[in-house]
């Protein structure tokens, strides 16, 4: 993966440098250079500030590849969603078809008009069109999911997983734990603060609290401070962002599964009602209609719900 390999890249720039600047450093140990701003700088500010850098860089690679397998598992839940849609859509035309075929039956026992008939196939073409586009979708999230995975783009994968509601219960304290340690602005940030203290407290232990370049380093140092504070509460908000969203979702999916009960039962009653002609053309396509919206929104429901458990889960916030 090419944000994989950027990373490592990185990781090992950052080594190079790391080593760079310790050989700079002991060649002005013992030397009356060291003594000064610039030698102390190079002998134990740089290498150690180089250090963290490398520490970061590691950091930042490992939480590269997290966010690799978090579109990984993204792009996955994409491909069976859209295959579920397009068992969805398929679903549509056949009732569209068994609706058409009543339609042309009640026209022939004269109990239903030339429109009607008309009307049934305008909603078979419809439902077709929308099941073409399903598969076209399917498609798509196909070749998202080849690019993401890095291979060929006209491989034909065969999703073996089942497309369903997996609850997974997490603690909103550990969340808030993993994510101080492991969100990459936290890492950044916390980072910039303690080197531009240690940058301060270089000089302070030099020139003292008064030295011109002392009091600007101060000022980095408490800019640096106010941003790791800020950088922590939009965290914060974030992650419980993020759980209350989550909870929301398994309250939302029982509600949309009884739905869609109710839909297909609905459903039910108003084909045999139209099949003896207790009920319209348009009744029952709107019946059909509802089953159709109830189904994608419990799709939806599950979609959001797996891979908001994919970024908890490594700890990626948006």
């Amino acid at each position: 993966n090419p944000q994989v390999g950027m990373a490592q890249a990185d990781k090992k720039k950052k080594e190079i440098s790391y080593k760079q600047a310790k050989d700079a450093g002991a060649k002005v140990e013992d030397t009356p250079m060291e003594a000064t701003y610039e030698g102390k700088l190079m002998a134990k500010l740089k290498p150690k500030i180089a250090e963290r850098e490398g520490e970061q860089a590691a950091k930042v690679y490992d939480i590269t590849i997290n966010g690799v397998k978090v579109q990984a598992e993204n792009a996955y839940y994409n491909l069976i969603q859209a295959r579920e849609k397009q068992e969805i859509a398929s679903n549509t035309l056949k009732r569209a078809d068994e609706q058409l075929r009543i339609a042309q039956l009640r026209y022939e026992l004269g109990t239903a008009a030339k429109v009607e008939v008309l009307a049934a196939e305008a909603g078979q073409a419809a439902a077709r069109a929308g099941l073409t586009a399903a598969r076209n979708n399917y498609k798509q999230s196909m070749l998202e999911l080849n690019k993401c995975l890095a291979i060929d783009l006209e491989t034909t994968l065969k999703p073996s997983g089942v497309f369903q509601f997996e609850k997974e219960e997490f603690l909103l304290q550990d969340l808030l734990d993993r994510a101080m340690v492991e969100d990459m602005s936290i890492i950044k940030a916390q980072d910039t603060y303690e080197m531009a203290k240690w940058s301060y407290d270089l000089l302070v232990s030099l020139y003292g609290s008064t030295f011109y370049e002392t009091r600007k380093a101060e000022q980095d140092r408490v800019a640096a401070q106010l941003f790791l504070e800020q950088t922590k509460n939009d965290l914060v908000t974030k992650v419980h962002k993020n759980y209350y969203a989550y909870l929301a979702l398994e309250e939302q999916y029982q509600y949309l599964l009884k739905n869609v009960e109710v839909k297909q039962e609905a459903y039910r009653l108003t084909q045999l009602s139209y099949e003896n002609g207790l009920a319209t053309l348009n009744e029952i396509q709107e019946a059909s209609d509802a089953l159709k919206e109830a189904e994608v929104n419990l799709s939806d429901c599950i979609f959001q719900y797996n891979t908001l458990k994919s970024s908890m889960k490594y700890s990626l916030y948006q």
